[in-house]
């Protein structure tokens, strides 16, 4: 956790749940109530080091589809990023364990046939970190429109926007 203390600011509340008012953190029963202000790009790029120190291999742009498992571990089939000339690889790899932690659309959920325990989504959100022309042109806060709702964050060199979408994003 010092590596992330050490990045951003301590914010004591955040948006949840595209409410109007932001959510009051100081009162939760934890070490850390509040949320950092560090930019999205720089979090995974702490969560990368981390993984690469304890072992792991990061591979960007590689999207599981099918996968099957045996007595002594899974053959995962990838498929790669098309590049520049469109040519979509494919390749296998070999592993111990598979893991379904991809979210609540998880593709290795779905194709284990995990039954997801949860709700289906009723509102989405995006978050960006942007570099805006005119920084100054958006006030920090939430703000409504009738196509939904965004949050503005200024932080130093960049703006964070968090939308809140009446329908799923494309």
């Amino acid at each position: 956790v010092d590596r992330f203390l050490a990045e951003g600011p301590k914010v004591p509340f955040t948006h949840f749940a595209a409410l109007a008012e932001p959510l009051d953190l100081a009162g939760l029963d934890t070490d850390h109530p509040y949320v950092l202000g560090i930019p999205q790009t720089r979090t995974e790029a702490l969560l990368e080091a981390h993984a690469l120190e304890q072992g792991a291999e990061v591979r960007w742009g590689h999207a599981v589809f099918e996968f099957e498992q045996g007595g002594d571990g899974v053959t995962i089939q990838v498929h790669v990023a098309p590049d520049v000339a469109s040519v979509r690889e494919s390749y296998a790899l070999r592993a111990r364990w598979l893991v379904g932690c991809d979210g609540g659309r998880s593709t290795v959920r779905k194709l284990a046939d995990i039954a997801f325990p949860g709700t289906a989504a009723k509102r989405w959100a995006l978050l960006g970190d942007v570099e805006l022309e005119d920084p100054a042109s958006l006030s920090l806060g939430n703000h409504q429109t009738s196509r939904g709702g965004v949050f503005v964050i200024p932080r130093p060199g960049y703006v964070r926007l968090i939308t809140g979408e009446l329908a799923p994003p494309a």
